[in-house]
């Protein structure tokens, strides 16, 4: 069902607007470094918030390669597979998302625009509490995929980590690709194509910088695992909604079958009521209005090709021929 909101009360604007204030949250704290050493940690502040603090001293020891300076809030919050693994931070699978580079706002930015154009439409079509759902279900699918290809690729080593929504905007892209296929993108502001095709065009970009090693730096496993996520998404509901349609397809059969066999009942019934009352002799001055129009409906609908019940009831057309030698039709 399509929903109109107005950008401002919608969800897509929420998130964008929690990311940014995020991002300037991160601006805040972009010259707070940590450096993980054999040892422990060092810092080039004196004082942070208390919770801050508090997860920097009880989490986060020794999931960075150490003697490399790393942002304050991407230590504590990014991806970062050895941390959900070994330490059991599982917050990093969540807060990452939100999380963008704070040297440039192009990282952001370019994110927000994908939400923008395309998350939009793809609320519409879905309302706020299931966009959400799926805008973080999305993130969160990428996060274990990157999880999962860092401990297979370089085991439980520490790992630099992994931050931005690009894993949830690709889950986002491949829902517009979906609900509006023919939709056009234009590549490179001048090539047209169809969103169906671009959503492959671009996985296989990923595929290709991920398997080439061509753009280190940028997470495309992460941007693969959005997709994916996505797919598996659109495929379950499709099974869930089959699954659910067979089901009311065969309550409706059950309730057709008991209806039929009432008025099946109902008919044997009537028949046998008035083959009783013409049988002893009543004539047709004994029948009721409604016994009387029943005959007269069997007598027109009844078909030359039906046939003795299994059950050895007598067929409409051999009720009729009995009912004629009584009375006259």
């Amino acid at each position: 069902m399509r929903r109109d909101n107005s950008f401002f009360g919608s969800a897509t604007f929420w998130i964008m607007a929690v990311t940014v204030l995020i991002y300037f949250v991160q601006r805040h704290f972009a010259h707070y470094y940590v450096v993980p050493t054999g040892e422990g940690l060092t810092v080039n502040f004196e004082k942070i918030p208390l919770l801050l603090d508090i997860m920097l001293k009880k989490f986060a020891h020794g999931v960075s390669p150490a003697n490399q300076p790393i942002g304050l809030i991407d230590y504590l919050f990014g991806m970062n597979p050895f941390a959900v693994v070994k330490n059991f931070e599982i917050w990093r699978l969540f807060s990452y998302i939100f999380l963008h580079a704070d040297n440039s706002p192009t990282h952001l930015i370019f994110n927000m625009l994908i939400l923008f154009m395309c998350g939009l439409p793809v609320e519409n079509e879905w309302g706020k509490r299931r966009f959400i759902a799926y805008y973080l279900l999305c993130g969160i699918g990428a996060g274990l995929v990157i999880t999962i290809m860092g401990i297979f690729s370089n085991g439980f080593l520490p790992q630099y980590p992994t931050i931005g929504a690009s894993g949830a905007m690709f889950g986002i892209l491949f829902a517009y690709a979906r609900f509006y296929p023919d939709s056009t993108f234009l590549i490179f502001f001048i090539i047209p194509v169809r969103a169906k095709y671009f959503i492959i065009i671009y996985a296989l970009i990923e595929l290709f910088f991920e398997l080439s090693g061509a753009q280190p730096g940028v997470s495309h496993v992460g941007h693969l695992g959005g997709l994916l996520t996505g797919f598996l998404y659109f495929k379950y509901m499709k099974y869930k909604f089959s699954k659910r349609k067979k089901r009311r397809t065969s309550k409706k059969r059950s309730e057709f079958s008991v209806v039929s066999s009432e008025k099946n009942e109902s008919s044997i019934i009537m028949k046998n009521v008035i083959l009783e009352k013409l049988r002893a002799g009543k004539g047709k001055e004994s029948l009721s209005d409604d016994e009387w129009q029943y005959i007269k409906y069997l007598d027109i609908i009844h078909d030359s090709s039906d046939s003795e019940d299994k059950s050895g009831i007598k067929s409409d057309k051999e009720f009729i021929n009995e009912v004629r030698n009584f009375i006259k039709l």
